[in-house]
């Protein structure tokens, strides 16, 4: 398997400022200030929401307004929790994988997951999405009520948020992921 050349590029950026592979947070081998710009640029040319966790999920980062698709989801359905664990498990899959991760949450809605790797040690991961890949339709909501016991009122807020989710061609989303590799 060829490794992304994003991931090398990085893993070696972060050899030379620290030299060793040894646990460390992602801020002590490159600054808040740099990763900030470049993550600020990539979520103003992709207008999709951005985030970069670190290895246990937790928050660093963030650019972008979540859709409101997923806080009405998160606020009535799925627990926040749940949604950072799959984030977290998309990071640990990109790792294994040595590439970006294209994947779909529990809502169906579509992500990349990057690993930023130190030594192959997983420092965190830089997350884009949601966005679907093609125009959202009902099945979208009637799979959530499927899934879950919920009101036709909050079946309709769900359905009137869709339109709030970028959607992007599946070929863009593949040159995005190899975008942020080269980062």
């Amino acid at each position: 398997r060829v490794y992304n050349a994003g991931i090398i590029i990085f893993n070696d950026l972060l050899k030379k400022s620290r030299g060793s592979a040894m646990a460390t947070g992602i801020f002590e081998l490159v600054s808040r200030e740099h990763i900030s710009s470049v993550l600020e640029t990539l979520h103003k040319y992709t207008e999709l929401p951005l985030q970069l966790i670190d290895e246990d999920g937790a928050l660093l980062l963030s650019f972008g307004e979540a859709a409101h698709y997923c806080a009405l989801l998160q606020e009535n359905i799925f627990r926040p929790s749940a949604c950072l664990e799959m984030h977290r498990k998309a990071g640990e899959r990109a790792q294994h994988l040595g590439e970006a991760y294209i994947f779909s949450c529990h809502a169906q809605l579509n992500h990349i997951a990057f690993p930023l790797l130190n030594g192959g040690e997983l420092l965190g991961s830089i997350l884009i999405g949601p966005f679907l890949l093609d125009q959202p339709d009902s099945t979208l909501v009637t799979d959530v009520i499927a899934q879950k016991q919920i009101s036709p009122v909050l079946a309709l807020e769900l359905y009137e948020a869709l339109p709030g989710i970028k959607v992007i061609a599946p070929e863009r989303a593949t040159h995005l992921s190899r975008l942020v590799g080269h980062l």
